[in-house]
């Protein structure tokens, strides 16, 4: 049966089948794309099927990340569950890892919520620099690779992908899905102030209200790069991982690495259990 790949990118939570501390962390069922108050992070979606009709586009436009997604996200014909290999079980950040004891998932949690279909879960691009994440004035986690763009491989045949209230048939060949949920970038003449509520780097933190915590139960993060954190040489060195590509995944990554978006979304595809 032919391949089908559902990328993410930007302010997304993946979540397992407990809501419970230490749970297992293979199994994910959903995705929730978490929502942003200031409406600076906008959830789209972008399909293979779509892209036939963007091919005249050249200028840089944020509307080549896809539609404005307004409902949650569901697949046909692929069932359901997907398992997530050891590249992301071992980059992924994790909230268990970084929040309070006693902090869980929310048992409503808002936010648009994506059905993940029966496959494997990987990461297939890295931000350029690493990260620490600092809980309570100790450093709870340091992370030389921490994902960008994360991707689902599944197989089926008669796939569609349903969102918006339509039902988008995919190419019997195989074909991609793009999820995203990142900002504008946001151009300010000469001296005037940032909006307020609009802090890139501070996005690590919009992940509590999925919780059961608040801003202060998760950890702060920050760049581990060299000029930002004095230590080990080992420390600040750029990720060496190579991750695998998928089928579709160049052309994938040309679209969400090329829009012209503020990539400030640092908890990029955390995961609950």
């Amino acid at each position: 049966m032919p391949d089908f790949e559902i990328y993410f990118s930007g302010l997304i939570c993946h979540v397992g089948s407990s809501e419970k501390e230490g749970s297992e962390r293979i199994t994910l069922v959903s995705s929730i794309i978490i929502p942003d108050d200031n409406n600076y992070h906008v959830p789209r979606i972008l399909t293979s099927a779509g892209m036939t009709t963007r091919t005249d586009v050249t200028a840089p436009d944020i509307s080549l990340l896809g539609e404005k997604l307004y409902t949650g996200v569901t697949f046909t014909n692929l069932g359901a569950g997907a398992n997530a290999l050891n590249l992301f079980r071992d980059s992924v950040p994790h909230l268990d890892d970084l929040t309070r004891s006693g902090v869980s998932l929310h048992p409503t949690p808002p936010g648009l919520k994506v059905q993940l279909p029966f496959g494997s879960f990987t990461v297939v691009a890295f931000y350029q620099y690493g990260a620490k994440w600092v809980l309570d004035d100790d450093t709870t986690l340091i992370q030389t690779c921490v994902p960008r763009v994360t991707m689902l491989k599944a197989t089926g045949s008669n796939v569609t992908v349903n969102f918006n209230g339509q039902e988008v048939p995919l190419s019997q060949d195989g074909g991609w899905v793009l999820i995203t949920n990142l900002e504008p970038r946001i151009a300010l003449p000469a001296g005037q102030p940032v909006p307020p509520g609009y802090h890139p780097g501070d996005d690590w933190k919009k992940q509590h209200i999925v919780t059961t915590g608040d801003a202060n139960d998760i950890a702060d993060y920050y760049d581990l790069n060299p000029s930002s954190l004095l230590g080990p040489a080992e420390l600040v060195a750029a990720c060496k991982r190579q991750p695998p590509l998928g089928r579709f995944t160049k052309e994938v990554l040309k679209v969400v690495l090329g829009a012209p978006i503020t990539d400030s979304s640092e908890c990029t595809n955390s995961h609950w259990p």
